[in-house]
């Protein structure tokens, strides 16, 4: 720009910004075949707001504002969002224990062995905790099923709640 024009202030990093809600915007379809089924956050809320850079007064300007979401709005929901959810302290530092194993395969033992083993030491110090893994004709593992004791338990105080999560 030429020293007569005006510039943003520095501490502005954009000229102009559009935050909008998670749920923002029209999902697009990316099927490629690769990974077919795979969802999104998006479902045409037209909650957002636009700011930006006003040059002459050095501030930062609302051009459009909308709070009408087209979907529930809790502090229940929103806990549930991935970007809101964090392991505790405890749960943190096994993650991280478990993140530092890299169990590496005996020589006298499979792949599936060795996972095997590296569970159940998981397990070892949850008395109460179970282990299952699924093989298949191929000797392929075909599915991990692993309780914590913790899981057990919320389990067996209510029966009438089923359960699920899946990895793929």
């Amino acid at each position: 720009l030429s020293d007569n024009v005006q510039k943003y202030p520095s501490e502005h990093v954009y000229a102009s910004v559009q935050f909008g809600c998670i749920h923002f915007g029209k999902a697009r379809s990316r099927v490629t075949g690769v990974r077919p089924n795979q969802s999104s956050f998006r479902m045409e809320c037209p909650a957002h707001i636009k700011v930006r850079s006003d040059r002459k007064s050095g501030r930062l300007v609302i051009r459009a504002f909308n709070n009408d979401h087209n979907h529930a709005v809790t502090e229940e929901i929103k806990k549930m969002y991935p970007s809101q959810r964090r392991l505790d302290g405890s749960r943190l530092e096994e993650a991280r224990k478990l993140a530092s194993l890299r169990s590496s395969v005996h020589q006298d033992e499979t792949e599936l062995e060795a996972l095997q083993r590296v569970l159940q030491g998981f397990l070892a110090t949850d008395e109460g905790g179970k282990l299952a893994l699924v093989v298949g004709e191929n000797r392929t593992l075909e599915g991990i099923y692993l309780q914590t004791s913790m899981m057990v338990s919320a389990f067996s105080n209510h029966p009438q709640t089923l359960f699920l999560n899946r990895t793929y």
